[in-house]
């Protein structure tokens, strides 16, 4: 009996001092709302290190003083805080976000629980001229060969539609509409060798937050059946422009 009253002593002893252990602590998850495990989590050029567990906690030593503490794990962009804790004490940090990247670059729509990819596709154009007397203007209409097989995306509701994309750089992205017949932007040159100005159908406004300079996330007002378009579009001029040759086109429809 006295034997098992020493263990649960001892038992008690050692919950109540890991539960008064002073750390750094906090819960990781990813931009799913999941929480993300074997995160590794240390003070940069120091030895304190700890992984997060299933749950997303994680629970870290340190010495008081400048933090700069890091979170990496394969798959996920890396996240860092700095901060000063001047003496020793609990230190709760809280939830931490990291977001989840996907193995390829794209286009993506983030659903439930993964993101779901915009497949890409190759633009064509036709090309047109209006004569003035002895000039003209040179026309190239940039468009989607077949509307019908644009990408459709079934969702119940159109609140916090997001999308992300994931490239070297993003910097060259527009997005645009379409018109009754595919056009997604048209080139005008004055001349066959002068420079050639492009412009989109239309030009849609988002809000944009980066994570990243390849890691960008993408919100805009988004209406049902109508086709949305991110083009390669470079302004190198004022008056001169060049467009990708391909382009990622989606719509959304609602899943009844």
């Amino acid at each position: 009996m006295k034997t098992k009253h020493l263990f649960l002593f001892l038992l008690s002893f050692a919950f109540l001092f890991s539960s008064c252990k002073k750390t750094i602590n906090g819960t990781i998850t990813d931009n799913f709302n999941q929480p993300v495990k074997d995160v590794r989590v240390y003070i940069h050029e120091t030895a304190f290190e700890s992984y997060s567990n299933s749950k997303g906690e994680f629970y870290l030593d340190y010495t008081p003083g400048k933090i700069d503490l890091i979170f990496e794990k394969d798959g996920y962009l890396d996240v860092s805080r700095n901060f000063t804790i001047s003496e020793r004490s609990n230190y709760p940090l809280g939830d931490i976000m990291m977001l989840r990247v996907p193995e390829f670059i794209g286009i993506y729509y983030k659903a439930d629980t993964n993101y779901l990819a915009i497949p890409q596709i190759k633009l064509e154009y036709k090309s047109s001229i209006k004569e003035y007397g002895r000039t003209a203007d040179y026309y190239k209409h940039y468009y989607i060969p077949n509307i019908d097989s644009v990408f459709t995306i079934k969702v119940k509701s159109l609140d916090n539609i997001e999308i992300y994309s994931f490239f070297n750089s993003n910097d060259n992205l527009t997005l645009t509409g379409i018109d009754n017949e595919g056009v997604v932007a048209i080139g005008k040159s004055m001349g066959v060798m002068s420079a050639n100005h492009i412009s989109t159908i239309e030009s849609i406004k988002e809000d944009i937050i980066q994570y990243s300079p390849s890691a960008l996330k993408r919100k805009f007002n988004v209406t049902f059946g109508v086709t949305y378009v991110y083009i390669n579009l470079k302004k190198s001029t004022y008056y001169s422009s060049t467009l990708g040759d391909y382009a990622y086109a989606f719509r959304f429809e609602e899943d009844k």
